[in-house]
Formats: C-alpha cells, sequence, structure tokens
C-alpha cells in the first residue's frame, strides 16, 4: 500500500494528472460561458456530446452521480437561465462513487476547480487527498493558461477527436463486466438521482437523460438493458416529464462510428449529438 502511494505521488509531481487535459476543457466553458441555456453533466460518455451556441458539457471523465449534482446546484446559482440538462446514465451509474474508485484523485481536481467537497470527508483524509490539493491546483492553473487561448470553450470532446476504431473483443468484456459490478453495487448514488430530479421539476427544466450506444462486444457480455437499466426507469416512473433517450443497442450507430470498447469517436459523437439536438429543438422547443 506505502509503495503505490509513493509511486501515486511521485507520477502526481511528474504532472501524470489523469485526464487533466480533458478535464480542463470544462474547466473553461465554465470560466467562460456564463449565457447558455442547455448544461450537459455526466461521465466520459456524455464527453461525445458536441454542444452548440445554446448549451455548455460539463461532463468529465468518472462523473458520478454526485458531482453531476453538486456542479448542476452550482452552474443554476450562476446561471438561472438554465432550461435545459442532459444527463448520462451508464450501466455503472447507480454504484459508481468516484472517491471509491482508483480514479479518486479525481476528486481532488472537483474540489480546487469548483470547492465541492468530498462526498465522503473520511475517506478523502484516508487516503490522503488533502495533500494532493495544492499541487493539483497548480497543474490546473498550468493547463488552463495553455488550454485558455482555445477559442472552443463549449467543453466535451475536442473537434478533431479521434477518427479512429480500436475495439478489443476481450477487454471490451472485461470493461463491461466492471461496469456490471457498478450497477449492482449499494451505494448512496441513486440518493442523488433523485435530489437532482426534485431540484429540476422545482426549477421547471427540462431534463433529458441519455445512455449512449454501447458496441455489440461490450453488450453481449451483459443482461439485457431492461435489467441494467432497472433503477433509473423505477426512479424516473415518479417524474413522467423526464425523457430518457435510450440508445444502449441502438443498431443506428456502426462499428465504425466507436473509438473504443465504450466511447464513441468523432463520427459517433457527431451522430449522437444530432439526435439530442433534435429533441431539444422539437421536444423542448430550443432552436439549436
Amino acid at each position: 500500500m506505502k509503495i503505490r502511494f509513493v509511486q501515486e505521488f511521485i507520477d502526481i509531481l511528474r504532472g501524470k494528472v489523469l485526464y487533466l487535459p480533458g478535464i480542463i476543457r470544462t474547466y473553461c466553458a465554465y470560466k467562460h460561458v456564463k449565457d447558455y441555456q442547455t448544461l450537459a453533466l455526466g461521465s466520459s460518455h456524455m464527453g461525445s456530446y458536441i454542444p452548440d451556441d445554446s448549451g455548455i458539457n460539463m461532463s468529465m471523465a468518472s462523473q458520478d452521480l454526485y458531482y453531476s449534482y453538486k456542479l448542476y446546484n452550482l452552474l443554476y446559482s450562476e446561471n438561472p437561465k438554465i432550461k435545459n440538462i442532459i444527463l448520462s446514465f451508464s450501466v455503472f451509474t447507480p454504484g459508481h462513487c468516484l472517491i471509491k474508485t482508483n480514479e479518486k484523485k479525481l476528486a481532488v481536481l472537483y474540489k480546487v476547480m469548483y470547492g465541492i467537497d468530498y462526498q465522503f470527508p473520511e475517506i478523502a483524509k484516508k487516503k490522503h487527498l488533502p495533500w494532493f490539493e495544492k499541487h493539483f491546483k497548480s497543474k490546473v492553473d498550468e493547463f488552463y493558461e495553455k488550454t485558455e487561448k482555445n477559442p472552443d470553450y463549449r467543453g466535451g470532446m475536442p473537434k478533431d477527436y479521434f477518427d479512429t476504431t480500436n475495439i478489443n473483443p476481450e477487454k471490451a468484456k472485461k470493461i463491461a463486466l466492471k461496469h456490471y459490478k457498478g450497477n449492482q453495487r449499494e451505494s448512496s448514488q441513486m440518493e442523488y438521482f433523485e435530489k437532482f430530479m426534485g431540484a429540476i421539476q422545482e426549477n421547471n427544466q427540462n431534463l433529458l437523460i441519455v445512455i449512449s450506444p454501447m458496441p455489440a462486444e461490450y453488450r453481449n457480455t451483459l443482461p439485457e438493458k431492461e435489467i441494467l437499466f432497472e433503477k433509473l426507469y423505477s426512479a424516473c416512473s415518479k417524474h413522467p416529464k423526464v425523457k430518457i433517450l435510450n440508445l444502449y443497442d441502438d443498431n443506428g450507430f456502426e462499428h465504425e462510428e466507436f473509438y473504443d470498447e465504450h466511447h464513441l469517436n468523432i463520427k459517433g459523437a457527431k451522430k449522437i449529438s444530432r439526435i439530442i439536438n433534435d429533441i431539444l429543438e422539437k421536444e423542448f422547443c430550443l432552436k439549436v
């Protein structure tokens, strides 16, 4: 355990902050875009959504429901004009708790960038996360200074995102099974989903929940989608105005529109963005 901690600390000192370059794009959106009507939140699966001038994408790698809810509260308090919320929901979402994963150090980024407290302060203290805050802040400032010159402040993936496909069937199976553990885990995450829906209803906003498409190599490893997303549909049954866009097994997404075993490439990103924007325009009455 001590050896692993020392190695993690060395990596951080060398600047190896996981996902930081991509996460800084969301920070740029937060710092620069103030007038928007649509807010996208969620894990890296929502990173494929390319927002128009009417919205920003604040999704980040491994973002759990706790952080989606906290970000929503923060951004809505600063911009009450937000009318539409897009939230990704994946196989792992019901039990995915960032601070309890191997990517727990990303919780430090939420603390230094947005002032969001750790979901479980006692775990953060045990894992020595506060030790990294000062160094992470310096890295955020460094990457932000480099990225700030980029005029694309809408968040999400870069417009020149990989136009390749690299799906390994065995790796897809391992990833799917790992995600399924999160699906079955009991945690406090669905509690924040309920809070999320309650706040959106109180603020008279539209909520579109998006289940991203997955390649067959991923899906064939797991139970049927009705089982995988039972908690989601059960929770949403109490909120009839919530719309779910379930593309999990949508055959309209070709194999070559995936970048890896569970993410879309730029071709797939453009397609899913068109679908989402069409819903925003036709059903949520937002011109995009």
